[in-house]
């Protein structure tokens, strides 16, 4: 059981950190600059994220962190990941960020 929370929290490190430069700068989110960020090795990246760090940091921060300018940023983009999300949670997200 210990190494599995052990692995969890280097996933959550991981996430953690992808959001982070996502929000600082879209386009450095790649396997090498998040883990240089978390702190492990491009591998643990790659282990905890078969299929792309890049997707994985978009699902993080539309769906555990709710953050709103990232989901602005990826409504005005047409960004597939929130294709679906109902015109009132949208409008929701452009006001929160309209306050700021």
């Amino acid at each position: 059981m210990k190494k599995y929370k052990r692995s969890l929290a280097t996933r959550e490190k991981i996430l953690e950190a992808g959001f982070e430069l996502w929000k600082q700068e879209p386009l450095i989110v790649s396997t090498r600059n998040v883990a240089k960020k978390a702190g492990c090795s491009h591998g643990s990246v790659s282990y905890h994220f078969p299929g792309g760090i890049e997707q994985a940091v978009l699902d993080y921060a539309v769906n555990e962190k709710k953050d709103s300018a990232v989901i602005v940023s990826l409504l005005l983009r047409g960004h597939p990941i929130v294709k679906d999300m109902s015109e009132e949670e949208r409008e929701k997200h452009f006001l929160a960020v309209r306050s700021i």
